[in-house]
């Protein structure tokens, strides 16, 4: 979804991406990803966990809903006293929301949403999107009376646990202010642990985009969720990244610093055959050291 991002200290882009999930009637559950673009001082985006409450149509057309959850936050702000480094500071705030969408053609809705994002310590910010969505319900058009985005009966992850194994590659961006990148890769194990539930062992590689030379082990649990005839699946990771960064010297007797940090991970995934699938990951890695950074993957997998 592509908007205006709205803040007291100026105008900005800003875009988002969400998933919703249907829990009960009139209510949903989503995960976003929210950014709200460069207003000055601060390029900050984030993650945003809400619960929804849906009302009646209005004349069967639209459907307007309010959502509410926490926001946890990467602001990449200029360093004081340096010119070319700068800060990445996390936290959390309330997330306010109104959206407003309706059906174009059989599994294809538009979307208006309004966010209220309210931090304590850091810019109060307001985001306006307008986008379009597609429904992963597993019937072949919008039953009547329902809306894109509510999946009333996703297909388990149960049966006979899978293996899966993927080859990645792709781009890592580091979130300082000059945004610098490289080619990257990657290989994942994968194996579901419980229904709906997946986890995971990578290889990340960074490449060199010469404010840090990182590669490491992740370490993830995944809620999933598949649908569309089992074709395709969505789901989110959290976990450990456990890397070696060969550029970054805290220190001037370190060569390397070996650490830790969070890894955030969207992905979608589609299945071509029984066996063969392709994935793209999105994983965002928080580090405590200023060295925040993005990493698109897309890979092929094979299914055991």
């Amino acid at each position: 979804m592509d908007a205006l991002d709205v803040n007291s200290n100026g105008n900005s882009y800003s875009w988002q991406i969400d998933y919703r999930h249907g829990l009960y009637r009139n209510v949903e559950v989503s995960f976003a990803w929210i950014n709200e673009g460069h207003v000055p001082g601060h390029h900050r985006d984030g993650n945003a966990v809400e619960l929804w409450y849906r009302l009646p149509y209005f004349a069967n057309r639209v459907r307007v809903s309010f959502g509410v959850g926490p926001y946890y936050f990467y602001d990449t702000q200029p360093l004081p006293g340096s010119s070319t480094d700068s800060l990445n500071l996390h936290g959390t705030a309330p997330i306010y929301s109104l959206s407003a969408e309706g059906e174009i053609y059989d599994r294809w809705f538009w979307r208006f949403l309004v966010n209220r994002i309210n931090p304590r310590a850091d810019i109060k910010v307001n985001t306006a999107v307008f986008g379009f969505g597609y429904w992963l319900g597993k019937e072949a058009s919008l039953p009547k009376g329902n809306l894109p985005g509510i999946l009333e009966s996703a297909a388990p992850g149960g049966g006979s646990a899978k293996n899966e194994f993927t080859v990645f590659g792709g781009w890592s961006v580091v979130n300082t202010l000059f945004s610098e990148g490289a080619f990257a890769g990657g290989v994942e194990y994968r194996r579901d642990i419980a229904p709906n539930i997946d986890g995971t062992i990578s290889y990340i590689y960074e490449g060199d985009p010469h404010v840090v030379r990182r590669s490491g082990a992740g370490l993830q649990l995944w809620p999933v969720s598949k649908s569309f005839g089992d074709h395709f699946e969505v789901g989110f990771g959290i976990g450990t990244y456990i890397y070696i960064d060969r550029k970054h010297q805290p220190r001037p007797d370190q060569r390397t610093q070996a650490a830790l940090a969070g890894l955030v991970s969207p992905m979608v995934s589609y299945r071509v055959t029984d066996d063969w699938f392709v994935r793209l990951i999105w994983n965002r890695v928080v580090t405590n050291y200023s060295r925040d950074a993005d990493i698109w993957l897309l890979g092929i997998g094979y299914r055991l």
